[in-house]
């Protein structure tokens, strides 16, 4: 299953190919939060750790959090508070779409029971089961060797969805160059 490396960078990467760019700065911040947009999700971890909640001790892991339900409500909530509104629904889709990017990665790549990607319609886990791009195996057993067999896992990812981010930027650039050109002619 991917790590949070993997994911950030594609929810950079949705950001790189929709995001209407501005200066040099705006753009970086603005991966920057298709980055933790696409992290985001794995924070159902944390309810688990809430003491005395109703759902303590509830298996919340690609619970709800790993749905394109929730994606669009929080792609809804960035906008609003970044007060998007000339292109609200837009700006919408982009941002709800880079976090959309972590429950469709699990949704290929897990070999848990699966993802809770149809809620708030349906609460059964999904899942395609796919051969990952990258061997997520853990080969020691100390925790110096885990350190390592994690290193070795997150460089293969950076070198992987990296280069996707990359690609898209660029793919970005060269599109944006040529509105700009064919404006100008």
């Amino acid at each position: 299953m991917p790590l949070p490396l993997a994911h950030g960078l594609m929810g950079a990467t949705v950001i790189a190919l929709c995001h209407r760019q501005q200066d040099g700065n705006r753009n970086w911040c603005a991966y920057a939060l298709g980055f933790l947009l696409a992290v985001a999700p794995d924070f159902d971890c944390a309810f688990r750790w809430i003491p005395f909640a109703p759902f303590a001790g509830r298996g919340w892991h690609h619970d709800f959090t790993h749905s394109l339900g929730f994606a669009l409500l929080c792609g809804w909530l960035v906008a609003v508070l970044l007060h998007e509104s000339r292109e609200h629904t837009r700006q919408m889709l982009v941002y709800a779409a880079a976090m959309a990017t972590h429950p469709l990665l699990d949704l290929l790549f897990t070999s848990s029971s699966g993802v809770e990607l149809l809620w708030p319609f349906r609460h059964d886990r999904l899942r395609l089961g796919v051969e990952p791009p990258v061997a997520y195996v853990w080969h020691h057993h100390s925790l110096l060797g885990k350190a390592f067999d994690l290193a070795q896992i997150a460089l293969v990812e950076l070198a992987l969805y990296g280069s996707l981010f990359l690609l898209a930027w660029w793919l970005g650039q060269v599109m944006r160059r040529n509105v700009v050109e064919s404006r100008l002619a």
